[in-house]
């Protein structure tokens, strides 16, 4: 092995730990912005954008410096090193001071892209950009080492394989075996890695960039216009990013809602991605001079690997259950065969995808001798196309075009851009006219696609359907007991309304509390869903004012719809709407609550796992009377775990049995007794009779005789289960769970 070699197999290393490190740090400071901005959709798009933006910024920033440099490893390393420090700094104030910002930047319910986006970007500004500007710089170095042009693809590869691994790493182990605080180190510590690898390239002799050997050169047939390389850069980003967001709705319908699937797509993405920088590297060294045409091919190949993608996507979708349960050993392997499915459903688009950015970086004029120059340019043009792509499909072109129509617009300007390139790039008619009418008939291919996604599985008439940025919002009346099945994506977001048992348990978050604070004024309904636990709130005239918070625009807009077992709460002048995270609702209320009622679809959710934190808890003691109570719905096989959280911070705790796998939970600081009189008193009036009549309640005493059944904590957990580790923000046990039924890993709904 000659000595570039040896420095090209440093540098694969050295980019590969700055990969990791910038994916963990980007994916740990998502989760804890969640908390300041709430788990909203926006919310992520802004961080996201930011995070993006500030690598932009970045890149470009370094780029044009790069030529000045006289000694670019002792840069990168310097680089590496303040990146750890900014990140890792940046990174414990989020943790340890979310509440805190939640307060004082949060824009409230109201909190939007155009809002959380520059206050997002301030604070990390910093170490975002420093991430940036490794990339120019390193290419640099292995310029100045005598490497070939061709090493641009093949490092931009490792860098975002390291991103994939970083992405595949914090998902499914260091948070749920860590915690926060230690991923946060151990990305710190991998861009120190990173500087002392690059380091030992102090050693060795430079080489003048500009002087690399004649036969490292790339010598091209023809020079393409520099606008085109610009465009294709710029498309490339946009493509990719608009086609994650849609698969990401569409993968959930077969990888699930939990943490675990979102991290097996990210890191599916990346790795594809990677694959194809590796493979325009490969083909730039074997072939050379014909590298422009291959250009175009490449670009040609993903018109149709969006086309195949999409059409073995939307079979998938529908048949996956019955192709699952005949594969060899499913029950140990179903996490394997689901990723590796959405490996293969996203590789004919993303491989040849992955291509175009590095490609364009290459056959650039002044990529020759300017690497680092031109590479800072080109990744800041990329990313620009790649928060235009994420924020505009995402909040836009779905809006009017639904998630298959922007399959259909995404294929159809990657095969402009195919035409454009056969015309410029090759010079015989035949080949543009060819290339020209299998774009068209590719993009033909699309058009069997509905124009709209239904799904539902048990039998059923559509009533409702509606697709936005927070996903595809459907309500089916079911034929064999017309109840109503509410879905966001692949998310049951509540048991069937019109259920017998989910009006009884919903009822009773809103019963339970008032019964036990009778004189209560002030409520919240944290994750009001249906409507039906705010509906029983207001049968009592003595509240006068019921919060009712809903996460998901389309469950407030189609209240009417579970009219019949909500009492139309939302016609309640008492009744106050707030479209918003609950955690980030309550850490903004500036009166205290006599009662907060939490109902949420599933603990184990991103976002609504944060509801069973004992952060949360404690945000909710402070929000909460002196003599306040906190009302909460616990079920699934993590119920031990959110209960002894809750006991750290309410002493006083009755379970009463809901459905067949949890508790309508009544927590306090005092202890909990209930009022023969007072209650007497609450069933004399006649809304709050018949609302319990129709929940089973027969005779007023009844409900006397269920409050006293209520379960003290203590008496229905041992002692193992009370003093279980807490469920934190630091350490999300919940959401990190590994449920030992892996048809139960990815899919949440329990």
């Amino acid at each position: 092995m000659n000595r570039t070699q040896k420095t090209f197999t440093t540098l694969v290393f050295v980019t590969l730990a700055s990969g990791m490190a910038a994916l963990i740090f980007q994916t740990l400071w998502a989760r804890s912005f969640s908390v300041i901005f709430g788990s909203t959709v926006q919310a992520a798009a802004a961080v996201f954008a930011s995070f993006l933006t500030g690598l932009a910024l970045g890149a470009d920033f370094a780029g044009r410096r790069s030529q000045r440099l006289r000694r670019p490893v002792e840069a990168y390393v310097l680089i590496e090193i303040l990146v750890a420090a900014s990140a890792l700094v940046i990174g414990l104030v989020l943790q340890q001071g979310g509440t805190f910002l939640a307060q004082l930047l949060a824009p409230g319910a109201k909190s939007n892209v155009l809002v959380v986006f520059p206050l997002t970007l301030a604070i990390i500004l910093v170490p975002a950009m420093l991430m940036g500007a490794t990339f120019p710089v390193i290419l640099t170095i292995a310029r100045s080492r005598g490497c070939s042009l061709s090493c641009v693809g093949r490092i931009y590869g490792y860098n975002t394989f390291g991103a994939a691994l970083g992405a595949f790493l914090t998902g499914f182990i260091l948070i749920g075996m860590a915690g926060m605080k230690a991923t946060l180190f151990s990305a710190a510590a991998l861009d120190l890695v990173s500087a002392a690898l690059c380091a030992r390239l102090l050693r060795g002799p430079v080489t003048d960039e500009t002087a690399a050997p004649v036969q490292a050169r790339l010598v091209l047939e023809q020079v393409p216009p520099q606008w085109l390389l610009v465009m294709t850069a710029f498309l490339s980003g946009a493509v990719v990013l608009g086609l994650e967001v849609i698969w990401l709705r569409l993968c959930s319908y077969f990888l699930g809602n939990r943490t675990f699937a979102f991290s097996a797509l990210l890191t599916s993405v990346l790795a594809l991605l990677a694959a194809g920088a590796w493979l325009s590297s490969m083909l730039l060294r074997r072939h050379g001079r014909d590298t422009l045409r291959l250009f175009a091919w490449a670009a040609l190949s993903a018109v149709a690997g969006i086309a195949v993608s999409s059409a073995l996507v939307h079979i998938w979708i529908f048949n996956h259950a019955g192709i699952e349960k005949n594969l060899p050993g499913v029950q140990s392997l179903l996490i394997f065969y689901r990723i590796g499915a959405a490996l293969v459903l996203m590789a004919p688009a993303l491989v040849p995808l992955g291509m175009l950015f590095p490609m364009a970086l290459t056959a650039s004029r002044q990529a020759e001798n300017r690497t680092g120059r031109e590479a800072g340019f080109f990744y800041l043009v990329n990313t620009a196309g790649s928060v235009t792509g994420s924020l505009g499909v995402g909040f836009f072109l779905i809006l009017f075009s639904g998630s298959y129509g922007s399959l259909k617009i995404l294929a159809g300007i990657t095969g402009v851009l195919a035409v454009v390139l056969f015309v410029l790039l090759f010079r015989r008619l035949k080949f543009q006219a060819a290339a020209g009418m299998l774009t068209v008939l590719l993009l033909l291919g699309l058009f069997p696609l509905p124009a709209r996604l239904v799904y539902f599985q048990a039998p059923g008439d559509l009533l409702y359907w509606h697709e936005d940025e927070q996903g595809i919002f459907q309500i089916v009346k079911a034929k064999a007991d017309g109840t109503l099945i509410v879905t966001n994506d692949a998310t049951a977001l509540v048991f069937h309304a019109g259920n017998y048992m989910t009006s009884f348990v919903q009822q009773m978050q809103g019963h339970l509390g008032v019964m036990f604070r009778p004189h209560a004024r002030n409520v919240a309904v944290i994750g009001s869903g249906y409507g039906i636990t705010a509906g029983a709130m207001t049968r009592y005239s003595g509240l006068t004012n019921i919060d009712a918070v809903e996460i998901i625009p389309s469950m407030i807009a189609t209240a009417g719809y579970y009219g019949p077992w909500n009492f139309n709460y939302y016609k309640d002048s008492r009744v106050h709407l707030h479209i918003d995270d609950g955690r980030h609702f309550l850490a903004r209320a500036k009166k205290p609550y006599d009662i907060i009622s939490v109902n949420v679809t599933d603990p184990e959710l991103p976002g609504a796992a944060a509801l069973f934190h004992h952060e949360f808890y404690e945000m909710v003691k402070r929000k909460l009377t002196p003599d306040g109570i906190l009302v909460q719905h616990v079920f699934g096989y993590q119920t031990a775990r959110a209960l002894a959280t809750m006991s750290k911070t309410f002493p006083c705790i009755l379970l009463y049995r809901s459905y067949a796998n949890g508790f309508n939970v009544v927590a306090a600081q005092r202890p909990l007794h209930f009022s023969p009189l007072d209650v007497q008193a609450l069933l004399a009036q006649d809304k709050v009779k018949k609302a319990l009549y129709d929940i089973g309640f027969i005779d007023p005493l009844n409900m006397k005789d269920y409050l006293s059944d209520g379960l003290p904590y203590e008496a229905v957990f041992d002692e193992y289960d009370r003093n279980m580790l807490m469920a934190t923000d630091d350490h999300p046990r919940i959401e990190f769970s590994w449920n030992p039924d892996q048809f139960q890993f990815f899919f949440s709904n329990q």
